[in-house]
């Protein structure tokens, strides 16, 4: 996506500040899979999109999921 590590921080917005797409951020989700051995039903993608914003709350997703593994 060509985006600069320094503007990647906890509060960065995906859309507005990273530029991100709707499906940038499916993509990333699915890309989160394998390396944290999630499993992200695609219907729940779908839905995660549109309520996440942020990188932070992409992070606490993800360690909730980890939680709850």
């Amino acid at each position: 996506v060509g985006i600069d590590p320094k503007e990647i921080t906890p509060r960065a917005d995906l859309r507005d500040d990273l530029g991100l797409s709707l499906p940038d951020i499916a993509n990333l989700l699915t890309n989160l899979q394998e390396p944290f051995h999630l499993v992200i039903p695609k219907e729940q993608v779908k839905s995660l999109i549109l309520d996440m914003t942020t990188v932070e709350d992409i992070v606490t997703f993800v360690e909730d999921e980890l939680v709850m593994s």
